[in-house]
C-alpha cells in the first residue's frame, strides 16, 4: 500500500492539475498567441484567447481568469479601454491585468496603470521575463486574498466570541431566576385558588376577576414560564455554538472533536432549515460515526463546515426558487450530515438535494473569485479558503460530486496519523 506522503504527493500533483491557474491572453497578433499559448501550456497553465476587447471582455466574465495579459494595440476597443470596464465590472475588477507593448514611454504605462494595470510586458517577449511577472502577480494575489479571508475570519471570530462573553452572563441569570419566578407564580395561583374555594368575594372582586380572564391566566401563566425558559435554552444554545465556532480560550492547534464543530455550525444555521415563505422546512439527516480526537486548526475546520452548510441550504433555496409555489411545498428538501472512518481517515460528507452544480462549471469551483451567486451574495473565496484549509493545513482531501436538479455532496478526508 503506498505510504501516506506518496498518496499526499499524487492528491497535490491531481489538484494543481484540476485546479491550474488559467490565463487569458489578449491580442490580434495570431503569431503572439501562439507563441504565448505555448509558453504558458509548457508550464502548467490553462490557457483562454482572445483577439480583441470585445471577446476578451465577455471571455473574462464568463471564465473569471486567474490574470489577464491585454494587448495595448488592437482594431475596435484598444486595451486601454478594454482595461477600463473590465475594472468596472464587479466580476473582474478583482483580476490583474498584465498590459502587453511595443511601446515604452512612460506616459502608456502611467496611463495604464492608472486605469487599473498592475504591471507591463514589453514586446518582443523575453520568456523568462514574461513567466517570472505572471507568478508574481499571480502569488501576490492569492497572498493577498488569503490574508484578507484570514482577517476577517479572525475578526468574525473575536466578533463571536465577544458576542458569546456579553450574552452569556445576562442569559445565565435570566434562566436561573425563571425556576424560582414560576415556583412563586404557581404558589400565588394556588393562594387564589383556595380564597375562591373558601371565601366568598365580593361582586367587584369576580367582576375583575371575569374582566381579566383569571382562569386563563392560571393556565397560561404555567405554559408562558415554559416557553420563556425553552428561550433561554435556545439562546445558551446559541452562545455555546458561538464559542464553540470562535474556539474561545483555546489554542490554534489542538486535539479537536469534529463532531463538537459540526454541531456548532448547524446551531449556528438552525434558522435557515426552519420553513420560509418560499420553501418548506429543510430536514436535517444526521449519520455519525464514533470519531476518534483529531489534531488539527478546530476554528479553521469549522468555517469550512459552516461554509459547506451554508452553501447547501443555498443551493436548495435556489431549487425552490426556479419552482412554481405549489411545487415548493411538496419539494422535498434534505441537508445529510455522515462521518465515518475508512483507511486511517476521517471521512465528512454535507449533501444536499439542491439546485447541483452544472458539468461544465466543475473544474472551475474551487477557484478564487468564481462564484455562481448573484453579485454581493458572495466573492467566491469560501471554497478556495476550504480547499486550502483541507489540503494544505491539514494534508487531507476535499472533493464533490453533483448532478443539476439532484444535488451535491462535498466529502471531506483528514488523515487522522500527522506525519
Amino acid at each position: 500500500m503506498p505510504s501516506a506522503s506518496y498518496q499526499r504527493t499524487v492528491q497535490s500533483e491531481l489538484s494543481s492539475i484540476l485546479y491550474q491557474d488559467t490565463v487569458l491572453v489578449v491580442d490580434d497578433s495570431s503569431t503572439n498567441l501562439v507563441l504565448l499559448c505555448d509558453l504558458l501550456d509548457s508550464h502548467n497553465y490553462q490557457v483562454a484567447v482572445a483577439q480583441d476587447g470585445k471577446t476578451a471582455i465577455e471571455q473574462a466574465e464568463e471564465i473569471l481568469p486567474s490574470l489577464i495579459l491585454l494587448d495595448v494595440m488592437m482594431p475596435g476597443i484598444d486595451g486601454f479601454e478594454t482595461c477600463k470596464r473590465l475594472k468596472a465590472s464587479p466580476k473582474t475588477k478583482h483580476i490583474p491585468v498584465l498590459f502587453m507593448t511595443a511601446l515604452s514611454d512612460s506616459v502608456n504605462k502611467v496611463h495604464g496603470l492608472d486605469l487599473g494595470a498592475v504591471d507591463y510586458i514589453t514586446k518582443p517577449f523575453d520568456h523568462a521575463e514574461t513567466l517570472a511577472r505572471i507568478n508574481v502577480h499571480l502569488s501576490l494575489r492569492k497572498a493577498q486574498t488569503s490574508l484578507i479571508q484570514k482577517e476577517k475570519m479572525a475578526a468574525l471570530g473575536q466578533l463571536a466570541a465577544g458576542i458569546a462573553h456579553e450574552i452569556n452572563n445576562p442569559v445565565n441569570f435570566i434562566h436561573g431566576n425563571l425556576r424560582p419566578a414560576q415556583d412563586y407564580s404557581e404558589s400565588l395561583l394556588s393562594l387564589i385558588s383556595l380564597y375562591q374555594q373558601h371565601t366568598n368575594p365580593p361582586s367587584v372582586v369576580s367582576d375583575y376577576a371575569t374582566d381579566i380572564e383569571l382562569p386563563f391566566i392560571q393556565k397560561d401563566l404555567v405554559e408562558l414560564f415554559g416557553s420563556m425558559a425553552s428561550g433561554t435554552e435556545r439562546i445558551s444554545d446559541i452562545v455555546e455554538a458561538l464559542k464553540t465556532f470562535s474556539c474561545l480560550d483555546e489554542s490554534d492547534y489542538k486535539e479537536a472533536d469534529l463532531h463538537v464543530g459540526l454541531n456548532s455550525a448547524l446551531a449556528l444555521l438552525q434558522h435557515r432549515l426552519r420553513a420560509q415563505p418560499e420553501r418548506p422546512e429543510i430536514q436535517l439527516l444526521k449519520s455519525y460515526d464514533s470519531l476518534p480526537p483529531l489534531q488539527c486548526y478546530a476554528s479553521k475546520l469549522n468555517d469550512v463546515f459552516l461554509n459547506l452548510i451554508t452553501n447547501a441550504i443555498d443551493a436548495m433555496d435556489e431549487k425552490c426558487r426556479h419552482l412554481l409555489p405549489a411545487q415548493r411545498l411538496s419539494m422535498p428538501l434534505v441537508l445529510t450530515i455522515e462521518t465515518s472512518v475508512c483507511d486511517g481517515q476521517i471521512v465528512i460528507k454535507i449533501a444536499d438535494s439542491g439546485v447541483g452544480i452544472p458539468k461544465e462549471i466543475h473544474h472551475q469551483i474551487f477557484d478564487q473569485f468564481f462564484t455562481t451567486k448573484p453579485v454581493g451574495k458572495g466573492m467566491g473565496l469560501g471554497l478556495a479558503i476550504s480547499l486550502a484549509v483541507v489540503s494544505e493545513d491539514h494534508s487531507g482531501q476535499l472533493t464533490f460530486r453533483s448532478e443539476v436538479g439532484e444535488g451535491s455532496e462535498f466529502t471531506i478526508k483528514l488523515p487522522i496519523e500527522s506525519s
